[in-house]
């Protein structure tokens, strides 16, 4: 595993978030702390990597940040400590082999919205949780279809960079998010609806792939 922290707000130093922005730190191997306690006294950003696909990204909020039950709903886990929230990500589709050293600096937004009420993190969280379409099988799909997704929220087609790079830390596949932004023909909608949309444009590109093979 690979561990990684940042520190956004340095109340500590005096010297505000520019000094703090360099008080980054790695461990690789055995870690002997737990990261979330870690997180929860001194850190707000966090990300855990795996080689066999597991991703965990945790922000550490200010205030009243994002409230258990809502964090919950979008499949995501949620605590307080003291005056700040913490908001955890997680996913075991990342694949073996996908980058871990991205500049964590660049979620300082995605924090920020966070602790703003801009939701969008939170349905990356929750795509990511899906996995990959193409392992959609008939039984995940009769589970799926028990399943309502959780509200869209605003601006999910326009994401801005920092939230660029949460998708891609954690994998979101990017058909799934294009579906997401299509418009919905209710508050919610199942989650079967979503999945088989996806497959059904896999297996159209695969039959033009197909026909082009066979054209050539």
């Amino acid at each position: 595993m690979t561990y990684r922290f940042f520190t956004v707000d340095d109340t500590r130093s005096g010297e505000g978030p520019a000094a703090a922005s360099l008080l980054t730190s790695t461990a690789i191997g055995v870690f002997r702390t737990d990261p979330r306690r870690l997180m929860e006294r001194h850190f707000d950003i966090h990300l855990a990597a795996s080689p066999w696909g597991t991703r965990e990204v945790i922000f550490r909020l200010p205030g009243g940040g994002v409230p258990p039950d809502l964090a919950q709903q979008y499949g995501a886990e949620a605590w307080t400590v003291g005056e700040h929230c913490l908001v955890a990500f997680r996913t075991d589709f990342a694949g073996r082999g996908a980058r871990a050293d991205h500049p964590l600096e660049r979620l300082a937004g995605v924090r920020a919205g966070l602790a703003a009420g801009d939701h969008r993190a939170l349905y990356l969280g929750w795509l990511a949780l899906l996995g990959n379409p193409e392992q959609y099988g008939p039984d995940e799909l009769r589970e799926l279809a028990e399943e309502f997704e959780p509200p869209v929220p605003a601006r999910l087609a326009e994401p801005d960079a920092g939230l660029r790079l949460l998708a891609e830390i954690l994998c979101v596949d990017t058909r799934l998010l294009r579906a997401a932004t299509r418009p919905a023909p209710g508050p919610t909608r199942p989650v079967a609806v979503r999945a088989r949309t996806v497959a059904a444009l896999l297996r159209a590109a695969a039959a033009q792939g197909l026909a082009r093979r066979e054209a050539g």
